[in-house]
């Protein structure tokens, strides 16, 4: 069976199923950071430089945590 190229599309989204996984066990930035998935994002023709946007984006306050109940 041959295999098909990456689909950039499936790889976007296991960088956000993964952040978000981070997210909900709230795992440190530093440790978020630490296991990003670079290879996966090469995939998805991410910049090189994309986890560092990522953590910037993640550093951000919401401003609705207080509206979960």
């Amino acid at each position: 069976m041959e295999s098909e190229p990456p689909n950039p599309a499936c790889a976007i989204t296991n960088i956000a199923c993964y952040l978000n996984a981070c997210i909900r066990s709230k795992r440190s930035l530093e440790e978020t950071m630490e296991r990003f998935p670079v290879k996966v994002a090469a995939l998805a023709g991410l910049p090189a430089d994309i986890a560092s946007s990522c953590e910037e984006a993640m550093a951000l306050e919401s401003g609705l945590d207080g509206l979960a109940g």
